[in-house]
Parts: structure tokens; C-alpha cells; sequence
């Protein structure tokens, strides 16, 4: 159960500790993206978000986009944020992550992943050794399998969490 435990959770991106990031030696962030950074297939970030990214470059961080949907959809976040998107990863499944670090050139001890669900995002973040970090899910509007299968099995895991 402890993988499936974030190192932090956070309403949103915006009310991520960027200097509490960088004093435990996180150069990297990895973000999930549906319902994170965008409500679900939402592929054009909020005003918000786009001058977040700039000031998380101005401070020195590396960032990318871990995501599961297709990768000729999410590119066009691209457009938007200027960081690599890495579409299609199978989150969970490590092949993602390693790619990820290889994308941003650097260690899991360096890196955090950033997402709203516990079975993909910070499982599959703990199981690479990245920093995790859960955001609540943007918008309720998701994928059948995510609303009908992933939603109600995290209720049980936090429902077991909390006793």
C-alpha cells in the first residue's frame, strides 16, 4: 500500500512548493495531463497554467508530459507549455518513467510526478523512485474506464488508508 501513498497531495499545480521542491534536490517534473494540467481532452491549458510553466523554467526546473492518451493528441499541449510531451506512456507500466528520465537527462531522485490518479500517476511515479505528488482531478468529465474502474477502486484504497 505505501506505493500507492503520494508524497503530497495539492489541490491544484499552482499550489505546488516550488522552493520546497527544489530544497529536497528535485530538478524535474513530470506531469501527468488529463484532468491535472487540462480537464480531460482539453488540450489547451489555462492562462494560469501556461505562466506557472514559465515562472517553473525561470526557476531552473526541467519539466515534462507523461500522459496516457495518444501522443498525436496531447502534442499539441506542446504548442502551449514548450516541453516535451511523451504520449501513450501506459502508466503504470515503468516504460513510461524511463523515458521520462531519459527525456530530462537525469536520476528519480531528481524527478516528480505530478498527477490526479493514485493507480497510474503515483503508483507508477513510486514504483520509478520519483518524488510524487497528487493534484485533485480538474473536472469529472473522464474516460469510462477511469470513471467506472480506476475512481472506485482509489476510494477503497483510501477508504483502507484511513483506518
Amino acid at each position: 500500500m505505501s506505493k500507492l501513498r503520494p508524497d503530497m497531495h495539492v489541490k491544484r499545480i499552482a499550489d505546488i512548493d516550488l522552493d520546497y521542491l527544489w530544497q529536497l534536490g528535485i530538478r524535474g517534473l513530470v506531469f501527468d495531463l488529463d484532468n491535472t494540467l487540462t480537464p480531460w481532452r482539453v488540450y489547451q491549458p489555462n492562462l494560469e497554467i501556461v505562466n506557472w510553466f514559465r515562472d517553473l523554467r525561470q526557476r531552473g526546473f526541467a519539466a515534462c508530459i507523461l500522459s496516457n492518451s495518444m501522443h498525436g493528441r496531447v502534442q499539441q499541449v506542446n504548442e502551449w507549455l514548450d516541453i516535451p510531451v511523451l504520449g501513450n506512456s501506459k502508466k503504470p507500466l515503468q516504460s513510461g518513467f524511463c523515458l521520462a528520465k531519459k527525456t530530462l537527462d537525469m536520476e528519480a531522485a531528481q524527478l516528480a510526478m505530478i498527477g490526479d490518479q493514485l493507480l497510474t500517476d503515483i503508483y507508477g511515479g513510486n514504483l520509478a523512485g520519483f518524488y510524487t505528488i497528487l493534484t485533485d482531478q480538474l473536472d469529472d468529465k473522464e474516460g469510462w474506464g477511469t470513471r467506472h474502474i480506476s475512481r472506485r477502486l482509489e476510494k477503497l484504497i483510501r477508504k483502507i488508508c484511513h483506518r
